[in-house]
């Protein structure tokens, strides 16, 4: 047994360097800033959510109840306003007895023509004004670039389909005072480009929807009576420019945009914009992106649900998405409904929800930097505060560190007037105590050392003395008789002396091995040809019925740097273990493999007796053996050698089923100097 002991002289010497590179622990400092985080920025964070989602509601609130619900409240009644008056300037004009005497006394085409030029020209947004009589003949026509393609032609011809024609047939039916009826945004089919305008324009019908909102109109038939307010004489029609409608639109969408709108200070919400619905609140009949004109919420947006809202209330608010991943909310309002004189339709002001939470998530981005300022101060008066009280605890740890490297001269240089220096104090006295204890324990150490090193050796030389003690005293004992066979006494006791010798030689071999610490020939030797050579010494051993192979499957060339003598000493050590193991014959296979980590393994396999499980981690410690006889040290010297050189062996065995030792080296390129 050989015991190690450091100098204190030699640890000494890395004090310094250990106290300058330890990675001491932070419990104190992670408890400081969990305490200032807790007391301090939880409760602003706390704070800071809280102050967010209540300006983040009263947002919302304010621009959704006070704003976009009011705009679109405000926007339905200035068109129930407009239509008001398309109606009441259609339903007064009608209502001149001039234009009664006229009819009555079947005034001419130019007659009729000037009267309605005069009142048309009284209106921007009249595309076609036109007097039609009873039986559906036109008697004359005004429109917007004065031609008159329509004079003189029935209605029915102009106008084939009867829905087309029906609201105009029931102003030339109805009493005096009958409501009138729009042409285009009664229902979904109705809402289209007059075909009455295309034809007075001289161009044909349209197919579909086209994208100017000026082609569409909103029309007005009015009846004419008689003198006497009885016989209805024709009826006075009108078609107004969907302009107007869209242009009352646009004039909100300048709300959101103008800066210079005397009622809000800059361009906050550049999204906003208006947009009205037909009756049944699905087609869009008016918006600033012409393409829309005429889809359906449901159809071609896929906002059923807008629709269904819309159609609980009055007036209210919805939040959606359009286009997908762009948030969005809409007031929305009810224009006078057809019952009324209206034309049931639902007037919706929209923003992007970005727009209207800007204000809030700036604030939300204050009070982030914010948190991030106060975690950074609350982290740095975590670490002055922490310093102040870790400093003397770092010292004393960095000197119990050093204590337990063995330097027990080290004692705690604190001068304080806390409980720390009372922990110095107890720590530099508790050092004293500790190295007198160990004093007494390195003498104890040594003295039970010797005495087993004493011990293996009396019993290791004890047992080869015996037999040559014998041998010597038959010899003598042959000579002083004259013993007739002498010579052949002489010749067998001198082959057991001699035998017992090399078993005394080996022993003190085996224990300068394990006690010495040799220097070393490391270089690079091929792996292949060095298994192949120790193997080799044993396959001629046709003595025993033991049959040895090896398998070599590591790359050619593969080499790892060692001592070749100690690595030899190694394999002899394992291979006559193995044969020892093999009494009765058996077979020995040494292999070599390439491990998938790039290591090299030796594999050692017999087909013995096995080893228990027991003994398998105690198979390396020094004097112990699982045979009779033998010093129980050349495994606890192979494991040595392995070590040293970067390596490691492991043992698999079971009983009945052979053992199997597995060598890991380095390669020669990954060997570390």
């Amino acid at each position: 047994m050989v015991v190690r002991i450091t100098a204190a002289s030699s640890v000494m010497e890395r004090d310094a360097e250990d106290l300058q590179g330890m990675r001491l622990p932070r419990g104190i400092f992670v408890k400081l800033v969990t305490v200032f985080l807790v007391i301090g920025l939880l409760p602003f964070i706390g704070l800071s959510v809280w102050t967010y989602e209540k300006a983040s509601s009263q947002m919302t609130s304010t621009v959704i109840e006070y704003w976009l619900v009011r705009q679109a409240r405000e926007t339905a009644a200035h068109l129930d306003r407009e239509v008001d008056g398309m109606r009441n300037i259609i339903q007064s004009w009608a209502d001149d007895p001039l234009l009664a005497e006229h009819m009555t006394t079947a005034a001419n085409e130019s007659v009729l023509k000037n009267f309605l030029e005069r009142r048309r020209n009284y209106r921007w947004d009249l595309d076609l004004l036109m007097i039609v009589r009873t039986d559906g003949f036109i008697l004359a026509e005004s429109t917007v670039d004065s031609v008159d393609p329509l004079d003189g032609k029935y209605l029915n011809k102009i106008l084939p389909n009867v829905d087309d024609r029906e609201w105009i047939e029931l102003g030339l039916k109805a009493p005096a005072g009958a409501e009138t009826r729009p042409e285009v945004p009664v229902s979904a089919q109705d809402w289209h480009r007059s075909a009455l305008i295309a034809r007075a324009r001289s161009e044909p019908p349209p197919e579909g929807y086209p994208e100017d909102a000026s082609a569409y109109a909103i029309g007005f038939a009015a009846t004419i009576l008689d003198r006497d307010n009885r016989r209805p004489l024709g009826a006075l029609v009108g078609l107004f420019s969907w302009k107007r409608i869209q242009g009352a639109l646009d004039r909100v969408t300048t709300r959101f945009t103008d800066p210079d709108d005397p009622r809000r200070k800059g361009s906050r919400y550049p999204s906003g914009y208006p947009f009205l619905f037909a009756d049944g609140r699905d087609t869009i009949i008016a918006h600033k992106v012409p393409s829309l004109l005429g889809t359906s919420l449901e159809h071609d947006h896929d906002l059923g649900l807008f629709r269904d809202q819309m159609s609980k209330a009055a007036y209210g608010s919805y939040k959606y998405e359009y286009p997908p991943g762009t948030r969005k909310i809409s007031g929305y309002a009810h224009c006078r409904a057809k019952s009324d004189g209206g034309f049931s339709w639902t007037v919706g002001v929209g923003i992007n929800g970005g727009e209207i939470y800007a204000d809030v998530d700036t604030l939300r981005d204050f009070m982030i930097i914010a948190a991030l300022i106060v975690t950074g101060l609350v982290i740095l008066l975590a670490a002055v505060f922490s310093h102040r009280i870790t400093e003397p605890i770092t010292r004393l740890i960095a000197y119990t560190e050093t204590v337990a490297r063995g330097n027990l001269d080290t004692r705690v240089d604190i001068h304080t007037n806390d409980e720390i220096a009372v922990l110095a104090d107890s720590f530099n006295k508790m050092a004293e105590d500790l190295k007198e204890s160990n004093q007494r324990l390195i003498k104890a150490e040594k003295d039970a050392a010797w005495r087993e090193m004493a011990r293996q050796v009396a019993h290791e030389i004890k047992n080869p003395l015996t037999p040559i003690m014998l041998s010597a005293q038959q010899l003598r004992k042959a000579h002083e008789d004259r013993h007739a066979a002498f010579d052949e006494i002489l010749s067998d006791s001198v082959d057991t002396i001699v035998d017992q010798c090399e078993g005394l030689r080996r022993i003190a071999s085996d224990f300068a091995a394990f006690a010495s610490f040799p220097k070393r020939n490391l270089k690079p030797h091929d792996l292949a040809e060095l298994v192949e050579t120790a193997v080799g010494v044993y396959q001629p051993r046709v003595q025993t019925d033991v049959s040895v192979s090896c398998g070599i499957r590591t790359p050619k060339g593969l080499k790892v740097v060692i001592d070749k003598d100690e690595f030899r000493r190694v394999f002899l050590n394992l291979f006559n273990n193995a044969m020892e193991a093999m009494e009765d014959g058996g077979r020995l296979d040494v292999r070599t493999v390439l491990a998938p980590d790039g290591r090299v393994r030796i594999e050692v396999k017999d087909t013995g007796c096995g080893i228990p499980a027991e003994d398998h981690h105690r198979l390396f410690e020094p004097y112990f053996s699982t045979r009779t006889g033998g010093t129980g040290l050349g495994l606890a010297i192979c494991k040595r050698i392995i070590q040293e050189h970067n390596g490691t062996i492991e043992v698999e065995s079971e009983i009945g089923s052979g053992t199997t030792f597995v060598i890991s080296l380095p390669q020669a390129e990954t060997q570390p100097t």
